[in-house]
Order: structure tokens, then C-alpha cells, then sequence
């Protein structure tokens, strides 16, 4: 019998991602290579973690069909749907009305973690001109940054 979606991304049977001291020093990574064998680093990354079943699965399709292009999901980008998804789970969950086009999917923590601080770092100081970096960075709680702003 195979397993429906959700039991394989809710069932603790099916998800492991501890990986033991000995795989986590066989990688090519810096983290652990950088240090002698005796050395724990201590700092927690992502890549410390097995990755989940479904999301191996996808990158195992991908690189077989070597399909490496931007991905459209249902005709719309990825960007676009994520953002679509994330404002219908906000309304369903806590009654917000978010418009999808205030949502910037953004690919790491520290990405959204670094154009939030230039977002409160703007309105904190409001004579200072934006530098390079933060017209890169569109944040959704101020929309698009234009030279006026």
C-alpha cells in the first residue's frame, strides 16, 4: 500500500532527519571539514539535517529529466504561487486580507532577516538616502523602493 502525501510528511515512521556524527564529516562541506575529526562545530545549519523525502524525490525528477529551467506551477511562476498560497493560509488561519502581490518569497532566513533590518533601519532614519543594497531589496512592507523614496 503506498502512502498518501500527508502521512508521509506527518509520520515521525517515515522522517528521520538526524544524520549521525560519521555522515555529517563524510560530506565535502566546510562546516565539517574545516576542523579537525575531534572538533564538533557547534553552530546548527540547514545542511546538518537530512533532507525530507518529497524534496529528494523532486530534485532526484529534476536532475533525471534534466529540467533546469525556472519552474511554472499551474501557469504561474513559482514566486507567484508561493505568494498566492501564503496569503490564503494567512486569511484561512488568522482572517488577514493580504494582498499576494505585498508577498516577497524570499530563498533563505537571512535574506529576510537582512531586508527587514534595512526596512526598520529606513524608517528609523528617515533622511538617510538608500543605499545600492537596499533598493535590491523590495521588502512587502514598503513595496516597490523608487530614487523618490
Amino acid at each position: 500500500m503506498k502512502a498518501s502525501r500527508n502521512d508521509i510528511m506527518t509520520n515521525p515512521q517515515t522522517i528521520s532527519f538526524e544524520l549521525s556524527q560519521s555522515a555529517l564529516q563524510a560530506r565535502r562541506n566546510a562546516k565539517w571539514n574545516q576542523y579537525d575529526a575531534d572538533v564538533i562545530p557547534a553552530f546548527v545549519a540547514d545542511m546538518d539535517f537530512a533532507v525530507a523525502a518529497p524534496i529528494q524525490a523532486a530534485i532526484e525528477r529534476i536532475v533525471r529529466d534534466r529540467d533546469y529551467g525556472y519552474p511554472l506551477r499551474n501557469g504561474e511562476r513559482a514566486d507567484r504561487l508561493v505568494a498566492n498560497v501564503f496569503a490564503g493560509r494567512m486569511k484561512s488561519r488568522y482572517g488577514w486580507e493580504l494582498s499576494p502581490d505585498l508577498v516577497m518569497p524570499m530563498a533563505d532566513l537571512v535574506q529576510g532577516l537582512f531586508c527587514k533590518s534595512r526596512t526598520i533601519r529606513r524608517f528609523a532614519m528617515p533622511s538617510t538616502r538608500p543605499n545600492a543594497s537596499f533598493l535590491r531589496c523590495r521588502c512587502a512592507t514598503m513595496g516597490p523602493v523608487t530614487s523618490s523614496t
